[in-house]
């Protein structure tokens, strides 16, 4: 029998669909939420102080709770919570690249979290497709 490949999972089922969603789009903004914190609190350098760029505090402040209630939203098989994830993640890390910020080991991440956001879209909607198909 064939591994199946974790980027691009098989979703045949409610149950894979549901698997599909809360391993991947709930872990994924998890971990996005969780590292937006940690280099909110433990990264700042000598070129850059948080206290004194408070956009960019409220703008990670705000990033993590948003990744927070998608990944809630995502746990509750929402189409919009997944969306947005995947929309959301997408359009920063495209900014990022056009910023020359995104390089290396966390480039290649980055691409692992945009599928992982991608099949929690795909999950969500095949989880209310093949719901529907039921009742």
């Amino acid at each position: 029998m064939k591994k199946e490949s974790n980027l691009w999972p098989t979703i045949n089922s409610v149950e894979k669909a549901r698997i599909v969603a809360r391993e991947q789009g709930f872990w994924g903004s998890i971990i996005v939420a969780s590292f937006t914190a940690i280099s909110l609190v433990f990264l700042p350098d000598e070129t850059y102080s948080p206290l004194e760029d408070w956009t960019f505090v409220i703008g990670a402040i705000v990033n993590v709770g948003l990744y927070i209630a998608f990944a809630f939203g995502i746990r509750r098989m929402s189409r919009v919570a997944a969306t947005s994830a995947f929309l959301l993640y997408l359009a920063d890390r495209i900014y990022m690249i056009f910023d020359d910020q995104s390089v290396g080991f966390f480039g290649l991440i980055s691409m692992y979290l945009v599928m992982f956001f991608l099949n929690s879209v795909r999950a969500t909607f095949a989880f209310h497709r093949f719901s529907a198909k039921s009742n």
